[in-house]
């Protein structure tokens, strides 16, 4: 079999989430309300890019795109792989109040309304486009970082409202480019 010669910075996963992120950078509303010491990447060179205690209200609102898992189907049909990546956007208001958390919800359901230029258009991985669709599920609210029973995250100890938008990406392979080996 032919090498795809495919290197780690080139793997469909990294093109997703670097779509992810890319697709919300481009609207000035997003990059307006998180600064860019507030968006958490974990896609840089920092191994551990999380604040620590003694954040300030500077520090808010906070962004973060966290992967959820992977929901492989190698065998979708006899010629076609199927792939799920799932992740979340984790806002952190460090707010009671609800402006900030409105305003962080409508600015990411925006961004994400963008995902057929950022993804379906813009990705393609050995010449064949392959992110299908962006979904969301249901999102979740409450307050602070463990939302079901109200427990202070340690790194701030500031009750304030938290996000998170859960959504996947489908993605489609050519079954045989998935099983060539380098």
């Amino acid at each position: 079999m032919a090498s795809t010669g495919l290197a780690l910075a080139d793997s469909p996963f990294r093109l997703v989430t670097d779509a992810l992120w890319t697709m919300a950078e481009a609207r000035s509303e997003f990059t307006d309300l998180f600064l860019v010491g507030n968006r958490i990447k974990f896609t840089g060179t920092d191994r551990a890019p999380m604040k620590d205690g003694g954040l300030q209200p500077g520090d808010f609102p906070e962004v973060t795109l966290i992967l959820d898992g992977i929901g492989p189907h190698p065998d979708n049909t006899s010629n076609s792989s199927f792939c799920q990546l799932y992740f979340h956007w984790e806002v952190r208001s460090g707010d009671q109040r609800f402006q900030t958390l409105l305003d962080a919800c409508f600015i990411i359901y925006r961004c994400m309304s963008d995902w057929p230029t950022y993804l379906d258009d813009a990705l393609s991985w050995e010449g064949i486009r392959f992110a299908t669709c962006l979904r969301f599920e249901r999102t979740g609210i409450g307050l602070d970082a463990k939302m079901n029973n109200m427990d202070l995250d340690p790194r701030t100890k500031n009750l304030g409202w938290t996000v998170v938008y859960r959504g996947a990406v489908d993605m489609f392979f050519r079954t045989l480019t998935i099983q060539e080996q380098a």
